[in-house]
């Protein structure tokens, strides 16, 4: 049995320009999970809608970089890095979006502003659930991930935001295990069992981007794309010792800032070396908003150090 995190003092004040995204996501109407299950590509074209009009017009116009390409269903693209401050080894990057939303293009501002801070960083884009089967974007990712991990002898480092987070750590333990490549895990999704139950699911479960209503959906697909049995809330030591340093970063007003410090609090137990960030003020998906949001920009600015 999982222990349950007791309630512990920690920043519950949402900064104060997310509290103008959550008044703009209030306009734009409760997202509401059956809906998005019945039409899923209605669901994410509205999702992108309420992301993009917190962009900068016209940012990051992109030619194709040489190298952009596939691996099976997965494109992948690349996003150079300034060379007066590289940092050598490749970042893998997989996105989240509870195997349902988002794309490269959301998270295109984010990559290119940490790929300018030292390290390239290669950033999947894989095929979508309900659509196409979650076992099906588990194999097809890990196998991305292998095979883009063979082109080069430079430090690795997997990385990846919510339930790709989790898609990072699932390949880390099975198809990487020999390289114990670096992770960096942000607020990612860990608990993958409905029966368990933390303090911020209650605190932070509605109307903080990410409602505990479609997170329920998210762990169900998730729990029908991985392994029987995969549990990141019950490493064994053997599967601890198959680990290298995680830089785990976790948002302060997010429901699933109890998972990840449960998270770190077990593998530190394993021996593993963690290193756990929490962000005071950050919502779950902060990440998608660092175009117009000072307080967003100012937290990807201190967490560019975790790709370094």
């Amino acid at each position: 049995m999982v222990a349950t995190p007791q309630p512990q003092d920690r920043p519950e004040q949402l900064s104060a320009d997310f509290k103008a995204v959550l008044a703009v996501r209030r306009l734009f109407g409760k997202p509401d999970v059956a809906a998005a299950q019945a039409d899923p590509a209605a669901a994410r074209a509205r999702t992108a809608r309420f992301i993009a009009s917190f962009a900068t017009p016209g940012a990051l116009p992109r030619d194709p970089a040489d190298g952009d390409g596939s691996v099976g269903p997965v494109r992948f693209r690349r996003f150079p890095t300034n060379g007066a401050h590289r940092v050598p080894g490749q970042v893998i990057y997989v996105h989240g979006g509870g195997l349902v939303f988002h794309d490269l293009d959301c998270f295109a501002p984010v990559l290119a502003g940490w790929a300018a801070a030292g390290r390239s960083i290669v950033g999947l884009d894989y095929p979508k659930a309900p659509e196409t089967k979650p076992a099906s974007i588990v194999a097809a990712v890990t196998g991305a991930i292998a095979a883009l991990a063979e082109t080069g002898d430079e430090p690795l480092v997997l990385a990846g935001d919510s339930i790709g987070g989790l898609l990072v750590l699932h390949a880390a333990l099975t198809a990487l295990a020999e390289r114990r490549p670096r992770l960096v895990l942000i607020h990612p999704v860990l608990n993958l069992d409905d029966s368990r139950s933390f303090p911020s699911y209650e605190q932070f479960g509605e109307g903080y981007l990410l409602d505990r209503d479609f997170m329920a959906w998210f762990r169900a697909l998730a729990r029908q794309g991985m392994p029987p049995g995969f549990d990141p809330l019950a490493l064994t030591p053997g599967q601890a010792a198959l680990l290298g340093e995680i830089r785990l970063v976790s948002a302060a007003c997010d429901m699933l800032a109890d998972e990840a410090r449960l998270f770190a609090g077990q593998l530190r137990t394993l021996g593993v070396l963690v290193d756990h960030t929490v962000l005071g003020g950050m919502p779950h998906d902060f990440i998608l908003f660092t175009q117009r949001l000072l307080s967003a920009q100012k937290m990807v600015e201190q967490t560019s150090r975790i790709f370094s």
